[in-house]
């Protein structure tokens, strides 16, 4: 078949009607040897024979046209009548052709008419005594002929139908291939953000910590060098604090199956650590828990820590030494998050400054476990960070959560 495709449509249509042409030609041939009542082949014979085979040739282009030369050359083929019981070949494919193009009605009003108009040109003929016939009322092979006539059209429906299952199987086929890539794209995507969120929360939070604690550092350079050691330090501890999340994050880069969201990364049990560093960039923090920090799901116990880094980020950048307030409130099905700083100019979330990253990155990431984020200015001239994240999730992996305190 592969061989076959190959080749020129052109020179298959050729090489069909040749085929049959030949076929045919042989068929009467043999038969005008055997038949003491039909006519030998003459010129006439000859050219319906390879006109009804040359229409062949055409009968993908014009279907309709074709099966109606062909019947017409045979119905006068067998009515003078030349000798052949193969001459109907030619009509045969063509009604086949038809059906197969889904003209099937078409191929079996043709194919009724064709077996009609052969009967009675046959049958009336000897009954009128305008052909020599040796018996009047044998009419089997007009039966076999509407047989065969019937079996092309039904072959041709068959193909028909074949085909388009095959088409519809494609189709099915090229749609899965497309899911298949447009979900891999969505992946690899989804990974992206993913990565330039874990890049932009850990990065950030040190990068703030570092400038903060460069900046009082050269202010107190000139009035209180023997404060240079604790600033340089802090600087020193947020930049290896940086180089470690950032390492851990690159990681799902070098192996498919690194996690890059690893609980020895981002944790609430590295609260003391967080809170910590806020306090060196010069934040008052003042936490408080509620309820019992029962082991959480390790996907909320990531966000939650992520979340908290980052409303710290947001204080130390835009409300240095601001008083903050972290409240922590664990119920059975959820555990709540509030920072709330007493003043300065945090990162603003009204209308037209929404695309914000960090506070975007917050709500994406609480969408992730199916929790929210709100945001608000306070009356003191603050802003309020909310966090609300499910916690009553079976067979998820859980994680140790933060330390208990009341």
């Amino acid at each position: 078949m592969d061989h076959l495709r190959r080749i020129p449509r052109r020179w298959l249509d050729i090489s069909l009607a040749l085929g049959v042409f030949a076929f045919i030609l042989g068929g009467g041939l043999l038969r005008a040897a055997d038949s003491a009542f039909e006519q030998p082949l003459d010129v006439l014979a000859v050219a319906l024979l390879a006109v009804s085979c040359a229409a062949l040739y055409f009968r993908n282009r014009a279907p309709l046209m074709v099966c109606c030369v062909t019947a017409c050359c045979s119905i006068v083929y067998y009515g003078v009548p030349y000798p052949g019981i193969v001459a109907s070949i030619p009509t045969l494919l063509a009604l086949y052709v038809l059906a197969a193009k889904g003209r099937r009605w078409t191929a079996i009003a043709l194919g009724l008419l064709f077996c009609i108009a052969m009967l009675l040109v046959s049958k009336v003929g000897v009954l009128f005594g305008l052909i020599d016939g040796p018996d009047q009322l044998n009419t089997d092979p007009a039966l076999i002929l509407a047989g065969w006539t019937a079996a092309f059209c039904i072959a041709g429906e068959t193909t028909r139908q074949r085909r388009a299952q095959l088409h519809a199987a494609n189709e099915r086929a090229r749609e899965a291939e497309r899911s298949r890539d447009e979900a891999a794209q969505r992946m690899i995507n989804e990974e992206r953000i993913r990565i330039a969120r874990e890049l932009h929360d850990a990065l950030t939070h040190a990068i703030s910590i570092i400038n903060v604690q460069a900046s009082v550092g050269l202010h107190l350079a000139s009035k209180q060098p023997e404060r240079m050691a604790e600033h340089l330090t802090a600087v020193k501890d947020a930049s290896k604090e940086a180089m470690r999340e950032l390492r851990a994050t690159l990681e799902v880069l070098r192996d498919n199956t690194s996690n890059p969201l690893n609980e020895s990364v981002a944790s609430l049990a590295r609260l003391d650590e967080l809170l910590l560093g806020a306090e060196r960039a010069g934040l008052a923090v003042r936490l408080e828990v509620i309820g019992k920090a029962d082991q959480l799901p390790e996907k909320v116990d990531q966000v939650a820590y992520r979340i908290l880094q980052e409303s710290l980020t947001n204080v130390a950048k835009h409300a240095a030494r601001s008083n903050t307030h972290v409240r922590m409130r664990y119920t059975p099905d959820q555990l709540q998050l509030e920072v709330d700083n007493e003043n300065g100019r945090p990162e603003r979330t009204e209308q037209g400054s929404t695309n914000r990253l960090g506070i975007r990155g917050m709500r994406e990431r609480a969408d992730s476990v199916g929790g929210i984020v709100s945001t608000e200015a306070t009356p003191n001239g603050g802003f309020r960070v909310r966090a609300s994240l499910p916690i009553s999730s079976s067979g998820i992996p859980v994680s140790a959560g933060a330390p208990d305190r009341v």
